[in-house]
């Protein structure tokens, strides 16, 4: 059934019979693409025997979902206005969500969200927001001051090089480190210290620990002989923006040409860059915004492996960045695009110091 809403076009569809998350999934693009608003109603619910098409729409819905039956129909005639059986779950904090919760709503006190394809009558994610980044600002204060303290003993340590470092100072932090859930070393000479050097050196724009005098030289120093390092380290040299300054101390250019090496070996998921996770959690306290979403992470593990597959179709090198010598234009089997569908050769692009 369709109804108009002013200018929104909304369609009711009843879910009476199991139907795979495809179909829902198929329903939902077929009105986004229309323009139009899918709202899903159930003609029952069993709170006991749920089924894995309620969970689907349910949690997809913004956790919220609707019955049409009886009761409501005669509340409806009754009042003169159409009215749902809303079933909603409502956040808690520390991660937990009530049980369902049940109420006879009026239609027009629904959010109507098109662009999500999304009813509801209560905004579960933007409650959750709330009560995430409350908690996150409350552990954020002690989490500063805790980070302050790291990063000041870290700055002395590495600057005293041989001299013998503050040993009561390092167990009171692993003591209060200990608290967040970051186990630190018995002693800081077994803590990553490359990686925090190279991390502090994009942090502040200059060599930290190294016997270096320009931020370059430490870049080529993690491109070559620390490969773990380098995704990591080309986060922090973006999120601190230090693309200007690459480039103003790449004098011979040398750095944007490793940068295409290094790109391709990427790109091809070359296992000498693979990522030493055994301190994320230190670093994730240590340096919180280079923390990328995971929306950020699976995106760029497309285009990674997107771009890897052209370049070992290729086996010719590079030609500038990503230009490879690929006899165009080339079929090749990319989702969502037919089989017939033919890929054009990229265009020259300049290569990003950071990137």
């Amino acid at each position: 059934m369709r109804a108009r809403l002013g200018e929104l076009s909304v369609a009711f569809e009843v879910q009476l019979s199991t139907a795979h998350l495809n179909v829902v999934v198929a329903r939902r693009d077929f009105y986004l693409r229309e323009g139009g608003l899918l709202v899903w109603v159930f003609a029952n619910f069993d709170a006991g025997a749920r089924r894995l098409t309620f969970d689907d729409i349910f949690y997809n819905n913004n956790q919220n979902a609707f019955l049409v039956n009886e009761r409501t129909v005669a509340a409806s005639l009754e009042r003169g206005e159409f009215l749902l059986e809303c079933l909603w779950a409502e956040p808690l904090a520390g991660g937990r969500v009530t049980p369902l919760k049940r109420a006879v709503v009026p239609f027009h006190k629904l959010t109507l969200d098109q662009g999500n394809q999304q009813a509801f009558y209560f905004n579960y994610h933007g409650v959750r927001h709330r009560l995430d980044a409350e908690e996150a600002e409350a552990l954020e204060g002690p989490r500063k001051a805790l980070r302050d303290r790291f990063e000041a003993y870290w700055m002395a340590v590495v600057g005293r090089d041989l001299e013998p470092p503050d040993l009561v100072e390092w167990r009171s932090l692993r003591a209060d480190f200990a608290r967040t859930g970051v186990a630190l070393p018995a002693h800081p000479e077994n803590l990553p210290t490359t990686l925090l050097k190279a991390l502090y050196s994009a942090k502040h724009g200059r060599p930290v620990g190294w016997r270096h005098s320009r931020l370059i030289e430490i870049a080529h120093w993690v491109a070559l002989a620390h490969r773990e390092h380098l995704r990591m380290f080309r986060r922090a040299l973006a999120v601190y923006d230090r693309a200007d300054q690459l480039l103003t101390e790449d004098k011979t250019g040398k750095w944007r040409k490793r940068v295409s090496e290094y790109r391709v070996a990427l790109a091809i998921g070359d296992p000498a860059y693979e990522p030493n996770t055994r301190y994320a959690k230190l670093i994730a306290v240590l340096f919180p915004e280079l923390n990328p979403s995971q929306q950020a992470l699976r995106r760029q593990g497309y285009l990674f492996g997107f771009c890897g597959w052209l370049l070992l179709a290729s086996g010719r090198g590079l030609r500038s960045g990503f230009a490879t010598r690929m006899p165009w234009p080339v079929k090749v089997p990319v989702p969502g695009v037919k089989p017939s569908g033919t890929i054009f050769p990229p265009k020259k692009r300049g290569v990003s110091p950071t990137r």
